[in-house]
């Protein structure tokens, strides 16, 4: 009974919400749900790349299940073109009852009785502008074709950076994507300058600078190159603003089928384009495959459908529902995931000392503070908006 008055009272305040807000509290659960996966998965990935996983390896087959979004997009398509003709007949179909006949808009009843067909086809029309995908084929393959060098390459270097700093400096570090993503998206007009919400993202960054005092001062034993995992963590930062940028430029409707042959594309074009890289890779003996077991790979593809496949695709939603900037400092929630998670399961280096422990949670706190003021500087942005 009591979970019943929970959802009753969820359900009307959910409908007392204004289009705008359902859309941003829309937004910020997948940003959440999202953050999760993608700490999770950083553990995962550092695990397996510690069993001899190579990073692009692992890259490619990731991103190449995006490819499964194609034939889901086009049985997507035929399914609701069914039912789109199924309301056409039905339209078609209804008798025109007395009452209509004399209402006072005679010229619209005239309509329907003696051109059903029109009616039909403006029914489809109607149905089409509000449920299709309003963009072509064309220009959807377009914008995949600008995004995947630049996801492949950001999914690269941040997959990289895992064997070489732990996951919370990782986590945090790219939170810089923040400032990159609002600095682009300023530059292009798709979001307005506001002077708090660079305060915001100023302490995103304050916060950044804190984990890499504190992961340099105690450098892993097991990861000697932390420094140079960090600096790849902003590489990875600097690529997903550009794609992140790209998708909200590009792309521009929220669209569920849209998104789906967005990635089926993106999927596409990866497995295609860099296959005769990893043969030559493979060739040169830069990439190992002979200590690969099914377990490697059964864990690899569970990575790709979930960090992959399902949580880029609730991000790109995100996108567009709540904006570039938000949905990217958003994912600073990832910060106390990771912290708490990289304390029980892998005893980092910084939990060791108590001045990089501090400076560590300092760290994670400036980031999350930052992530809260963007996120209310927004929404006040929205609220004085106009209609």
């Amino acid at each position: 009974m009591a979970g019943d008055v929970l959802w009753t009272k969820l359900r009307s305040s959910w409908r007392g919400l204004s289009i705008e807000h359902r859309k941003r509290a829309l937004g910020l659960c997948f940003i959440f749900v999202v953050a999760l996966i993608w700490v999770l998965a950083s553990f995962l990935v550092q695990d397996l790349e510690s069993e001899g996983l190579n990073p692009f390896l692992l890259t490619y087959i990731a991103n190449s299940l995006f490819i499964i979004y194609l034939p889901l997009y086009y049985l997507a398509v035929r399914l609701t073109a069914r039912k789109r003709n199924a309301r056409s007949s039905e339209m078609q179909e209804t008798p025109i009852s007395a009452g209509h006949q004399v209402m006072a808009d005679t010229e619209r009843t005239e309509l329907i009785v003696d051109h059903p067909v029109d009616v039909r086809e403006s029914v489809s029309t109607s149905w089409r502008h509000s449920h299709w995908p309003a963009m072509l084929d064309k220009q959807v393959l377009a914008a995949a074709a600008v995004v995947a060098p630049l996801w492949f390459a950001a999914q690269y270097t941040f997959n990289v950076s895992l064997s070489e700093t732990t996951v919370t400096s990782n986590t945090i570090l790219a939170s810089t994507s923040s400032l990159f993503t609002y600095a682009l998206a300023c530059l292009l007009f798709l979001e307005v300058f506001l002077v708090s919400k660079l305060a915001f993202i100023v302490l995103c960054m304050a916060g950044t600078a804190l984990v890499t005092i504190a992961d340099a001062r105690q450098a892993d034993s097991g990861k000697t190159n932390s420094v140079g995992g960090d600096l790849l963590v902003l590489l990875s930062g600097l690529c997903y603003a550009a794609y992140t940028i790209a998708i909200r430029k590009m792309l521009q409707d929220d669209n569920s089928l849209t998104m789906m042959l967005f990635f089926g594309c993106v999927g596409f074009l990866n497995a295609a384009c860099l296959a005769p890289v990893l043969i030559i890779l493979r060739v040169g003996g830069f990439v190992q495959t002979a200590g690969l077991t099914l377990r490697i790979i059964g864990l690899t593809i569970c990575k790709g459908l979930f960090d992959n496949v399902l949580s880029d695709y609730l991000w790109a939603r995100a996108v567009l529902l709540i904006g570039p900037t938000v949905a990217t400092v958003g994912l600073s929630m990832q910060v106390p995931f990771a912290v708490v998670l990289d304390a029980i399961f892998k005893q980092p280096a910084w939990l060791s000392s108590a001045s990089s422990a501090a400076l560590t949670f300092v760290g994670a706190a400036l980031v999350l503070t930052g992530f809260f003021g963007i996120n209310v500087a927004s929404a006040k942005v929205e609220e004085h908006a106009p209609a």
